[in-house]
């Protein structure tokens, strides 16, 4: 988990803030746009960004989900991003995000996106930007 504290459009987040960049800047299947990302970004709220790769869409959500220093229940607002490589994730694969927000509350601010990306080292990854009050 990254904790170092750096800015993107003027609000503070902790986190690689280049990721939020990558996530404006492709344009895919369901494009996430600046709007978007500000739309969740708070000044009130302590600004997160977890990610994570794998194999499998449910690894790289996993991944990013443990980066997070607190469950999937403390946040407010929420940033989904799904990045593949060659192969787009199956429909059976989506099923995880709907698992990982069981427990979620019902009123979280939720805005995902799916997009292909160049991706080296895995044919999926999973980039969250999460506001919460810490």
């Amino acid at each position: 988990m990254e904790n170092e504290l750096s800015t993107w459009n003027n609000y503070p987040v902790y986190g690689n803030a280049a990721e939020l960049d990558v996530i404006v800047e492709s344009e895919n299947m369901i494009s996430l746009d600046r709007y978007d990302l500000i739309r969740v970004l708070s000044a009130g709220y302590t600004n997160r960004i977890a990610t994570g790769i794998g194999a499998t869409l449910g690894e790289a959500l996993d991944a990013a989900v443990n980066a997070l220093p607190y469950p999937l229940s403390k946040p407010k607002k929420l940033i989904i991003s799904i990045q593949y490589g060659d192969k787009q994730p199956k429909m059976s694969e989506l099923s995880k995000i709907t698992e990982a927000l069981s427990d979620t509350d019902p009123d979280l601010d939720v805005v995902w996106g799916v997009t292909a990306v160049q991706l080296p080292d895995s044919p999926f990854k999973v980039v969250l930007l999460a506001a919460a009050e810490e």
